[in-house]
């Protein structure tokens, strides 16, 4: 059985159904899908599991993805969580409530600047993302914005990044954004 295949019945059990496959490139990746539940509610579920970050050079557990996701929400940076499912000690299900669309550098002006402004107050908080891109950036028709996909996400005061990023780690965000498949802009 796939790991893809594992999540969706676990999704199934607990209620939910997949509606569309949003970003997975094949059955043994964890990936983002548009889901429903009995009501027709539509969300978004993102599957999570231990992995080497980025870099490769530490491993993130399932567990302190979570905790990340639950600071990122509290601090609102990321879309109100529905809810955290555990499949096990290793791998989980984040199920978030839908928010605005994705970011492209397509948009506005003030959309391009409301972006940089909440990317300042992620790093204000001591933050990093990791993984900036215009897929992982959400933006709702009033300019609020929310940033998705927390696995390569850290704090500053994380040693274990210090290898990847030196004192460098805030001009990582910018550059990752600027060099993405997806180009974003609006630096």
């Amino acid at each position: 059985m796939s790991l893809q295949q594992i999540y969706f019945d676990h999704l199934k059990s607990s209620g939910y159904f997949v509606i569309q496959n949003y970003y997975s490139y094949n059955p043994d990746s964890c990936g983002v899908y548009l889901i429903s539940d009995s009501e027709g509610s539509e969300y978004y579920a993102k599957f999570y599991r231990d992995k080497l970050t980025l870099f490769n050079n530490y491993y993130v557990t399932w567990q302190e993805q979570k905790e990340k996701i639950k600071i990122m929400e509290n601090l609102g940076f990321c879309p109100k969580i529905k809810e955290l499912i555990d499949i096990d000690q290793s791998r989980g299900i984040l199920i978030n409530h839908k928010f605005g669309v994705e970011y492209t550098n397509l948009m506005a002006d003030s959309t391009r600047l409301a972006v940089t402004k909440a990317i300042g107050k992620l790093h204000s908080y001591g933050y990093i993302h990791g993984d900036l891109h215009c897929g992982n950036i959400l933006v709702d028709s009033e300019c609020n914005v929310k940033f998705v996909d927390f696995d390569d996400c850290f704090h500053e005061s994380d040693e274990r990044q210090r290898i990847n990023y030196g004192n460098s780690y805030y001009a990582h965000d910018l550059e990752t954004a600027k060099t993405r498949e997806y180009v974003f802009d609006c630096f």
